[in-house]
């Protein structure tokens, strides 16, 4: 009796570690499953193909690599910004116009601090192309900006088109509230 009480503890315990064996293969194989898409995922970071990165992680739920698309996100912004300087210092002003639009439509929240630099490139770029009227509705609102270190600029080249437009009243006032920031 003692004999087959021992069998079946040593029976139990074996039957235990295997399946305690197989439980940590499990794990294993599913850790290595998403380690696959998760070298997948940087590899197609890497490789700088952002729209394809998104909707991987989106479909497999890599949640470890959310962070990547705000970096996507930030690099597609400064490539964005320095291709759209570049088009300004070539003078190809319509090519900057559209880049910077497409900026402002896309900017990601982590990048609403250079909104004002964009508003100010787009606005002296329709300045430069002598695209007025869509000029005035971009200076006007950067000039009301308070906190925008472009404000000033922004306020001159506003009264310049109007000038340019043969806007007088808000030429004569845009004077007088240039006048009275300067004292």
């Amino acid at each position: 009796m003692k004999r087959h009480l021992a069998n079946l503890i040593i029976l139990t315990v074996f039957a235990i570690l295997f399946l305690v064996t197989y439980w940590m293969y499990s794990v294993e194989k599913n850790n290595l499953q998403k380690a696959k898409l998760s070298i997948r995922g940087y590899e197609l970071y890497a490789q700088e193909r952002y729209g394809e990165l998104s909707e991987y992680i989106e479909k497999n739920r890599l949640s470890e690599l959310k962070y990547l698309l705000i970096k996507t996100q930030e690099r597609s912004f400064q490539n964005d910004f320095s291709e759209a300087i570049s088009a300004f210092n070539l003078g190809n002003y319509a090519t900057t116009v559209d880049i910077i639009r497409k900026i402002l439509q896309n900017m990601p929240p982590q990048k609403r601090d250079r909104y004002d630099d964009c508003l100010y490139l787009l606005s002296l770029s329709l300045v430069r192309s002598e695209r007025w009227e869509e000029a005035k509705i971009e200076l006007e609102e950067l000039a009301e900006m308070q906190d925008s270190e472009f404000q000033k600029r922004a306020m001159e080249l506003l009264k310049e088109v109007y000038e340019k437009t043969g806007d007088e009243g808000k030429l004569q006032g845009l004077s007088k509230r240039l006048e009275g920031n300067e004292q």
